[in-house]
């Protein structure tokens, strides 16, 4: 099973219920069966909008950033390299496992926090593919996920230092992740649609796997081969808005210039649609009156418990959410926003009888939890550690509550991140 401490966590009916619906979810994002369909084993490439024969092609070259790209920058890499000459592979990404392979060359990355290791990494990529000198003949495969922003990074006119603490500031503001990425977007080289220019004029195909609201693939990992129709303005006034001083003239625009982006094809690889779907499908195989709520959760964690309470007044028996939450720090304490979330869920149960879910699709909600798991139980545990729910929401100390009373979801770092999923059931 995914879920490591799957029975230890499965104390009551409702809970085996949620925890075996986000099984079928994080299975159903499987990308070795997605990449299957698009053609590989037939010399192609079969996107949304077209269909590329390899054999066009004189040079192929693979480049992947974010959380889990190293898994399918590796497989497009494994099912390409006995035919064709792969001219350059390269991943930035967590480290995983191990690749054996010597021309498969990977990056250790970090996040959320950028680091000297992302910008050398990012800097010896884009030195090899300039020395390379890319025409028209080419293709450069990206591989772009959840994370990419911090993994994947040169600056403008900013020094690294002053990144690392503007991006410490803007993640515990309270901005949610578009109004970071606009930000981040005018403050690079690569963001925005950057990396197009930097690979232009070769053919881009880019697998996106989207970990923001709406799937606006010009947000997953700042948009590096996207078009960007935000404005220095836009992230001059999202600074002043959240009180966070930075000099103008170190904020750039992106490229605009349609040339660009004319041969670039994004394609929308893996989304939390997918696990959505495929909960609820088993969801009514249970026999449960089912319904997803909302896809591109995109506000407070504060909001979102209000807008439950609300659902809960219709009479379903699971309401199903997909998207992804903020909290704004404000104490020293350590925690991450799907644990923040089934906090003041179970805050406002008052009588209420339900089991809620919050998780984080790549298993790392800001700390070795996933998410968690919360019903009466859990306010019970509370109660006799003498640890009260808002006590731990005023500190930040969601993981420490739960640890306590053992409703953390365990999985381990997961593959695939594509924001988080919220299930709550009614009893």
């Amino acid at each position: 099973m995914i879920i490591k401490n799957f029975q230890s966590l499965a104390i009551t009916d409702e809970r085996k219920i949620l925890l075996e619906l986000l099984e079928v979810g994080l299975k159903a994002i499987d990308y070795k069966t997605e990449l299957k369909k698009i053609g590989l084993d037939s010399g192609k490439i079969i996107t949304d909008s077209y269909e590329y024969f390899l054999d066009d092609f004189k040079r192929i070259y693979i480049i992947g950033f974010g959380k889990g790209s190293s898994f399918i920058a590796y497989e497009i890499f494994k099912n390409l390299k006995e035919k064709y000459q792969i001219n350059g592979c390269f991943v930035i990404d967590f480290k995983y496992e191990e690749f054996e392979d010597k021309n498969f060359v990977f990056f250790e990355g970090t996040h959320p926090l950028l680091s000297e290791n992302n910008f050398k990494a990012t800097k010896y990529i884009l030195d090899y593919l300039t020395r390379e000198k890319l025409t028209e003949d080419d293709l450069v495969i990206v591989v772009i996920c959840g994370g990419g922003s911090s993994m994947f990074v040169f600056p403008a006119k900013i020094s690294l230092e002053e990144k690392i603490d503007l991006t410490k500031k803007l993640l515990t503001c309270g901005a949610n992740i578009e109004k970071i990425n606009i930000v981040r977007k005018h403050l690079s080289l690569v963001k925005g649609g950057g990396l197009a220019g930097f690979l232009y004029p070769a053919r881009v195909i880019s697998f996106i796997v989207s970990d923001v609201p709406r799937d606006d693939i010009s947000f997953v990992a700042s948009g590096p081969t996207c078009f960007d129709s935000t404005t220095k303005q836009d992230a001059l006034d999202i600074l002043k808005y959240y009180k966070i001083e930075l000099d103008e003239d170190k904020l750039i625009e992106t490229p605009k210039d349609p040339k660009i982006f004319a041969k670039v094809d994004n394609f929308l690889f893996l989304n939390n649609q997918k696990v959505l779907n495929a909960i609820l499908k088993k969801a009514k195989e249970m026999n449960l009156k089912a319904k997803i709520c909302e896809s591109s959760v995109n506000c407070s964690t504060e909001k979102l418990t209000n807008r439950i309470f609300e659902d809960l007044k219709e009479s379903y028996d699971l309401f199903i959410y997909g998207g992804e939450t903020t909290v704004q720090v404000k104490k020293p304490g350590k925690g991450g926003r799907n644990q923040d979330l089934v906090l003041r869920v179970l805050e406002k149960m008052d009588s209420k009888e339900l089991t809620i879910l919050a998780f984080n699709t790549d298993g790392w909600d800001n700390t070795e939890f996933g998410g968690a798991i919360g019903d009466r139980n859990t306010i019970k545990k509370a109660q006799e550690l003498n640890f009260p729910i808002s006590e731990a929401i005023e500190e930040n100390k969601s993981f420490e509550f739960f640890q306590k009373t053992g409703d953390g979801i365990l999985t381990g770092r997961l593959p695939i991140n594509v924001s988080d999923v919220i299930l709550v059931l009614k009893k």
